[in-house]
């Protein structure tokens, strides 16, 4: 079985965001070498699923994107409800929401019907 379009639109989207939330981290001077080695690490188990037929991986990606996806919604929530105001701008939250959409998006599409059968039909890696 070829590989979907919905797997290949998963590692596009999957690596944008890793980019984006360097470039993030960069811009806003927080973390970024925490942001290199999520990256790296999100990068090879992205491409552990998309080029290895990984499900394993799927299921490690999902729980550290929905782990990601609480603690993001937790901080903003935090951020926001401080009685001196945000620390930053509503605009820079926005912008720092990109990643997260980017997400979403790409475990929609890994998770796709088409997506889920060929990682059973080709599965090497679990």
């Amino acid at each position: 079985m070829d590989r979907p379009r919905e797997i290949a639109w998963f590692e596009t989207l999957g690596l944008i965001a890793l980019v984006l939330n360097i470039v993030s981290s960069w811009s806003h001077g927080l973390y970024l070498s925490g942001s290199i080695i999520g990256a790296v690490l999100g990068g090879g188990i992205i491409l552990w699923i998309a080029r290895g037929r990984s499900r394993i991986g799927r299921i490690v990606l999902t729980a550290w994107y929905g782990l990601g996806l609480a603690i993001i919604l937790v901080g903003g929530a935090v951020v926001l409800s401080r009685k001196d105001g945000p620390v930053f701008a509503l605009s820079e939250l926005g912008i720092s929401m990109i990643v997260p959409a980017l997400n979403i998006v790409a475990l929609v599409l890994l998770w796709s019907k088409p997506s889920t059968l060929w990682l059973k039909t080709g599965s090497r890696t679990g």
